[in-house]
């Protein structure tokens, strides 16, 4: 595993809000080598729903 230093973890951290959680999942990268990666994921706070989502709706709504 590679580590991910604190100062890392807070500027990945920016780009989300408070919906996500910073948890370590388990990975298979290129040629199926496994590692561990740090990822955001729905917290408990995150309203989830059958809605499509579609990533420039997405940021003409919350993101410049």
């Amino acid at each position: 595993m590679r580590n991910v230093l604190p100062e890392a973890q807070r500027r990945l951290a920016i780009y989300e809000d408070d919906t996500y959680e910073a948890k370590w999942v388990r990975a298979k990268g290129v040629g199926g080598t496994k590692t561990m990666a740090l990822a955001f994921v729905a917290g408990p706070k995150m309203k989830l729903t059958d809605e499509a989502w579609a990533f420039e709706e997405w940021c003409k709504l919350h993101r410049r």
